[in-house]
């Protein structure tokens, strides 16, 4: 009976160290895996910075170029030659209405 005891006693000591060793070998997986993600979450949060990076000099350039746009679209509306030149196409094309009319009552007053 000792010597059942004394195996079994034995056996179980080496079963001890054998459970220790699997969680341990666990811990190391699950360690190495926690790395993994970490990892992992590292590159993934870097490129989602990356990008709101590039996003942000995406704006700032359609920001300017709106603001140059708009300059543009003021400039040409407040272009004083441009005005300049329709007025005095109206008036030109006023005139030869009214020199029109007046020859054609002129005309029509000497039949």
């Amino acid at each position: 009976m000792i010597f059942i005891r004394k195996i079994v006693g034995d056996h179980e000591e080496y079963k001890q160290p054998s459970e220790a060793t699997e969680n341990t070998e666990f811990l190391r997986r699950m360690l190495a895996l926690k790395d993994s993600w970490i990892e992992t979450l590292g590159a993934s949060r870097s490129a989602i910075l990356q990008r709101v990076v590039d996003l942000q000099k995406e704006n700032r350039e359609l920001q300017e170029r709106l603001n140059s746009v708009q300059q543009e679209r003021d400039w040409i509306l407040q272009d004083l030659s441009t005005l300049k030149q329709d007025h005095a196409r109206c008036l030109a094309d006023l005139e030869d209405e009214r020199k029109d009319k007046q020859m054609y009552q002129q005309k029509s007053g000497h039949i």
